[in-house]
């Protein structure tokens, strides 16, 4: 009997410690140190485990890989009309669904924005914001939509590229 106790111990616990409601703000509050040494620990580490292979993380992550393939797909599409001087419908057409793709990073970049600033305003701008990753992403949202932009405006001047 104690076997079956002490097997089912260390899932009961995980279970609760995956309820917390305060464990991801309380590690984005620590420093870089303390939140390593705390990840590597089996609890934390197993929970973690558990909340990224949920289904809303795979689903996050599934749709991003997705938008950037039709993001990447509808930009090259846009600038490949527009070099060959293909009608400038099919090539609005191409730079809409570009920017409709280029809006879903916006939104979900704003959405990081608000809930990690919700958590704690201090170890957003410290930590996050000016991450290196987080810049990477600011910078290829805004070349992406200034490239798009430039495309729309050549388009409507009639000015041919080259």
């Amino acid at each position: 009997a104690t076997g079956v106790a002490s097997s089912t111990r260390p899932d009961e616990i995980r279970e609760a410690v995956l309820v917390l409601d305060d464990l991801i703000p309380s590690l984005v509050g620590l420093d870089e140190a303390a939140v390593e040494q705390a990840a590597t620990t089996p609890i934390i580490r197993k929970v973690l485990d558990t909340m990224i292979t949920r289904p809303f993380a795979v689903s996050v992550v599934f749709f991003d890989g997705l938008f950037l393939l039709l993001l990447i797909y509808s930009f090259r599409r846009a600038a490949d009309g527009f070099v060959e001087g293909q009608s400038p419908d099919t090539v609005i057409k191409w730079i809409y669904v570009a920017n409709a793709n280029i809006f879903y990073f916006i939104i979900r970049e704003l959405g990081k924005v608000v809930s990690l600033a919700l958590i704690t305003t201090k170890a957003f701008w410290l930590r996050f914001f000016w991450g290196f990753w987080n810049v990477v992403d600011i910078f290829s949202i805004l070349f992406s939509l200034g490239s798009t932009i430039f495309l729309r405006v050549q388009l409507s001047e009639g000015v041919p590229l080259g």
